[in-house]
């Protein structure tokens, strides 16, 4: 491309022998020439581009000065180059500073020497351009960013500059930031370790620093703000951009995500229950501390794997895991999740009974990943076994089985919540009838017996009792009733229920009676042998005796025989009436 260059000289010479350097130097250069400043304001006015302007200076100071800061303004970025044929420093540091990019003495300018400076000029304000470009496009992602931004001087801690996001965020005027240091805003506990961390970034201004700090607000509030510090150029000014993020809400809401967690972990330890995921690309297994604990393993083991869980399953139950698992994971399966319970082999070689729920996670339609829980329920497996052997026995005893409330105050007394198989057999109700009753209606019209008395005595003391009493069926019929009822109570409400065993004992009864109407009888056999016998027996051993005596004498002797026939047939009878007596009790 052509050069265009805008000369301005009022020397006609030295305007030719400028040309002159100008087309040795440069191809069919495009030069537009001007005999004065106040002339280029009308080409520097039109949209035409300039690369290069070329300003011969004029003799007096004062034009000098003004033209050149006139020319400069109008330049619009054209890089300019003063000349003159006085040879004075000071003259070139002043166009300088008025906006000159070079300064050259017409009495050394050569063809060479012109095209350098040009080239040079050019360049020095394409870089300048892009510099101030920079700044530009800096200044607009600092002002315009939507983090808040602060510029501070690392050797005073001032602040030099602050978007108006950090503004919002302070909650100070402009005014009154434009006179804080970074320590303004620092908590009192924590400005000495801050200014500790000020020192160093002196010791190493260039280092890249990023940290969490505390920071007050205006109106007194502490906020958690992220500070990322990089250094920068800012003027004169050896400076650091800071870059905050307040993540106070962000803190917050670990704080109560770690709280959270520690409430759940403390929840899994109370309820016995771990946590447990399995990644299906990569197998990765990861296991909670509390499931560990169930495991009865350690973290130094190695690291969890689905082979070391499953090898702790009891081989009866493998085939039911490996099910559960298959059917959770069939492409046909709308389940969501599985449940079993299984026994297992901990680490330790205790045994274990586990409630397992497992859930499958989709990702993109298909399965991703196993998660789930894990939960020791050895305790209530053998509660519930206990349980089911507690009611298989009331269910199967022979004898009655009721439950009833604590409702002692009740003027009918507690009422039947449960009646067992063996209860309905002896009485004849139902359990539908029962249930909601009192048990008082198996008494009849028999209401005051000292039994009852002694019955409801040891209910308001909550004590065992047990009592024999005349009941009724639903038939009508009486029977003996032996009860036996204890309290069932816990440790934080007490007695809550009673429990009776009833036991139809009117055979016992009837055999007891039978007992004693048989040793009435033995009674009055004993009194008969040992009374009624002994005054014939006597009789007839006094006659004995004569006989004896009268064996010489056949008068006395005839005498004797018939109170001697007498006596036997008293004795006879006697007989008689104990083997009459005998035979009654063997017919009972």
């Amino acid at each position: 491309m052509n050069i265009k260059i805008l000369l301005i000289e009022r020397n006609k010479n030295d305007y030719l022998k400028i040309k002159l350097f100008l087309q040795k130097k440069y191809n069919k250069p495009i030069i537009h020439h001007v005999f004065n400043c106040v002339d280029s304001f009308i080409f520097l006015s039109k949209p035409f581009k300039y690369d290069i302007i070329l300003f011969s200076l004029p003799k007096q100071s004062r034009n000098r000065i003004f033209l050149t800061k006139s020319l400069s303004l109008r330049a619009k970025g054209t890089p300019i180059i003063t000349l003159s044929e006085i040879d004075d420093p000071n003259l070139g540091i002043k166009s300088l500073n008025l906006g000159a990019t070079n300064h050259l003495n017409k009495n050394k300018l050569s063809a060479s020497y012109l095209s350098k400076s040009i080239y040079l000029s050019i360049k020095q304000q394409r870089i300048q351009s892009k510099i101030l470009n920079s700044e530009k496009l800096y200044r607009q992602l600092f002002y315009l960013s939507p983090v808040p931004m602060w510029v501070y001087d690392t050797n005073n801690f001032q602040l030099l500059d602050i978007n108006e996001v950090a503004v919002d965020l302070l909650g100070f005027s402009e005014k009154k930031i434009s006179a804080m240091t970074i320590l303004d805003f620092i908590p009192n506990l924590e400005k000495e370790s801050v200014n500790q961390t000020l020192q160093e970034i002196q010791q190493k201004p260039r280092d890249f620093r990023k940290g969490i700090y505390s920071i007050i607000t205006q109106n007194g509030n502490e906020i958690k703000v992220e500070i990322d510090g990089r250094p920068i150029d800012f003027g004169n000014h050896q400076a650091r951009v800071a870059v905050a993020k307040d993540i106070t809400g962000q803190l917050a809401n670990l704080k109560l995500l770690k709280k959270t967690n520690k409430k759940l972990q403390t929840a899994q330890e109370i309820g016995k229950t771990g946590y447990w995921e399995m990644y299906l690309d990569t197998e990765k297994v990861y296991w909670s501390k509390e499931l560990y604990k169930i495991l009865e393993m350690g973290p130094n083991q190695g690291p969890p794997t689905n082979e070391t869980y499953f090898s702790m399953i009891h081989p009866r139950d493998r085939e039911k895991f490996n099910k559960s698992r298959k059917q959770l994971l069939s492409d046909t399966s709308k389940k969501k999740f599985s449940e079993l319970e299984i026994w297992i082999t901990c680490g330790n070689k205790q045994k274990k009974y586990v409630y397992q729920k497992t859930f499958l996670i989709k990702k993109n339609g298909l399965p991703f990943k196993l998660e789930g829980i894990l939960r020791d329920i050895t305790s209530q497996k053998k509660e519930r076994e206990r349980s089911e052997l507690f009611e298989s026995v009331i269910t199967n005893t022979k004898d009655g089985v009721i439950i009833t409330d604590n409702n002692i105050n009740d003027q009918k007394g507690p009422k039947i919540q449960y009646g067992n198989e063996a209860f309905t057999q002896i009485t004849g109700y139902t359990q539908e009838e029962i249930v909601g009753q009192s048990p008082e209606f198996l008494l009849g019209s028999n209401q005051n017996n000292k039994s009852i008395w002694k019955l409801k005595k040891s209910l308001k003391k909550g004590t065992p009792c047990q009592i024999e009493i005349v009941n009724f069926k639903k038939n009508g019929e009486a029977f003996w009733n032996s009860v036996a009822i204890s309290p069932v109570e816990n440790e934080y409400e007490g007695i809550t229920h009673w429990i009776a065993n009833i036991r139809d004992i009117t055979p016992i009864k009837n055999y007891i009676k039978t007992i004693e109407s048989q040793n009435k009888k033995l009674k009055e056999i004993a009194w008969t042998q040992s009374h009624i016998t002994r005054t014939p027996l006597a009789r007839i051993m006094g006659i004995v005796n004569l006989l004896c005596d009268s064996l010489n004498n056949p008068s006395e002797t005839q005498d004797l025989l018939p109170l001697l026939e007498q006596s036997t047939n008293e004795l006879d009878q006697v007989f008689r009436k104990i083997n009459k007596m005998t035979s009654n009790i063997d017919n009972i």
